[in-house]
Protein backbone atom coordinates (compact mmCIF):
# COMPACT_ATOMS: atom_id res chain seq x y z
CA UNK A 1 0.00 0.00 0.00
CA UNK A 2 2.95 2.42 0.88
CA UNK A 3 4.23 1.73 -2.26
CA UNK A 4 1.48 2.62 -4.12
CA UNK A 5 1.30 6.25 -2.47
CA UNK A 6 4.77 6.85 -3.42
CA UNK A 7 4.21 6.44 -7.23
CA UNK A 8 3.22 9.67 -9.03
CA UNK A 9 -0.53 8.14 -9.72
CA UNK A 10 -0.76 7.67 -5.81
CA UNK A 11 0.53 11.09 -4.89
CA UNK A 12 -1.81 12.39 -7.59
CA UNK A 13 -4.96 10.40 -6.02
CA UNK A 14 -3.99 11.70 -2.89
CA UNK A 15 -3.59 15.23 -3.71
CA UNK A 16 -7.54 15.24 -4.93
CA UNK A 17 -8.13 13.64 -1.33
CA UNK A 18 -7.39 17.20 0.02
CA UNK A 19 -9.69 19.02 -2.66
CA UNK A 20 -13.16 16.91 -2.06
CA UNK A 21 -15.50 17.67 0.59
CA UNK A 22 -17.41 14.32 1.91
CA UNK A 23 -20.64 14.98 0.75
CA UNK A 24 -22.10 14.47 4.26
CA UNK A 25 -20.21 17.06 5.64
CA UNK A 26 -21.32 19.68 3.14
CA UNK A 27 -24.69 18.76 3.09
CA UNK A 28 -24.99 19.76 6.77
CA UNK A 29 -23.22 22.49 6.80
CA UNK A 30 -24.93 24.29 3.58
CA UNK A 31 -28.09 22.64 3.45
CA UNK A 32 -28.84 22.06 6.94
CA UNK A 33 -27.01 25.51 7.56
CA UNK A 34 -25.56 24.01 10.86
CA UNK A 35 -22.49 26.01 11.51
CA UNK A 36 -21.70 25.42 15.21
CA UNK A 37 -23.20 23.75 18.39
CA UNK A 38 -25.71 25.51 20.18
CA UNK A 39 -25.42 23.54 23.85
CA UNK A 40 -22.29 23.55 25.94
CA UNK A 41 -20.56 20.69 27.38
CA UNK A 42 -19.31 17.46 26.28
CA UNK A 43 -22.37 15.38 26.62
CA UNK A 44 -24.77 18.18 25.68
CA UNK A 45 -22.91 18.43 22.14
CA UNK A 46 -22.88 14.80 21.82
CA UNK A 47 -26.15 14.88 22.12
CA UNK A 48 -27.35 17.35 19.46
CA UNK A 49 -24.45 15.99 17.26
CA UNK A 50 -26.37 12.65 17.14
CA UNK A 51 -30.30 14.85 17.00
CA UNK A 52 -28.03 16.54 13.98
CA UNK A 53 -26.87 13.19 12.29
CA UNK A 54 -30.29 11.59 12.92
CA UNK A 55 -32.06 14.36 10.72
CA UNK A 56 -29.30 13.58 7.86
CA UNK A 57 -29.86 10.08 7.57
CA UNK A 58 -33.99 10.76 7.71
CA UNK A 59 -33.80 13.27 5.57
CA UNK A 60 -31.43 10.68 2.94
CA UNK A 61 -33.86 8.20 3.20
Amino acid sequence: MAAKMRSEAGKGEYKKRKETVEWIFGNIKQNMKFREFLTQGLESVRTEYNLLCSAHNLKVM
